[in-house]
């Protein structure tokens, strides 16, 4: 689950601190301004620490360097998507609207990391592929196949890529459509 960490306590007994994407959430937006403002190079993670108005402990609660922290960074959004996606492993209708909300609703940090970072498309890429694979959409290699007339690993790439390109062009655009726009322009195109 996205950032848990378990501490054991002396009397054998356990609690759970859970990490808040709140608290992640300003220490991203403190990069980025930082980002725009600076070269990367010159500015620390007090700096960083300084812009989100949190502590340098803080973040190293959250991450294990300056040099990971993007990485851990986009991890923990990715986890966040994994858990509403979780709520219904045949991605309906409802999911799908409610991550592509998530998406918009934190705009100003999945544009920065597009247009800082493009780099990263592949990583999303790979993720948008992997959440469809382990997804619980009946028959999904037949349905595939038969939506596309072409073998299941070229209809996947199609099927995959689709929805990453309108999902990546829209925040590249700044996300100006709301959430249900982009749903239906998903719907209208993919084939199952």
């Amino acid at each position: 689950m996205f950032g848990e960490i378990t501490y054991k306590i002396e009397n054998g007994g356990t609690f759970v601190e859970k990490k808040s994407f709140k608290t992640s959430k300003k220490f991203l937006k403190a990069y980025f301004k930082l980002k725009k403002s600076n070269d990367c190079k010159s500015f620390t993670v007090n700096k960083i620490a300084e812009h989100a108005e949190l502590s340098r402990r803080v973040f190293y609660n959250y991450y294990n360097s300056k040099e990971t922290f993007l990485e851990e960074s986009l991890e923990y959004i990715l986890n966040e998507i994994n858990i509403i996606l979780e709520k219904d492993p045949t991605l309906s209708d409802d999911v799908v609207r409610e991550m592509l909300t998530f998406l918009y609703q934190n705009q100003e940090i999945a544009i920065d990391f597009v247009n800082f970072f493009p780099h990263i498309s592949l990583e999303v890429t790979k993720y948008i592929t992997e959440v469809v694979e382990h997804s619980s959409i009946p028959n999904l290699p037949q349905q595939l196949e038969q939506a596309y007339g072409i073998p299941y690993p070229y209809a996947l790439s199609v099927y995959t890529s689709t929805i990453d390109s309108i999902i990546k062009y829209w925040i590249q655009n700044g996300c100006k459509e709301t959430p249900e726009t982009i749903q239906s322009y998903i719907l209208s195109i993919v084939r199952i």
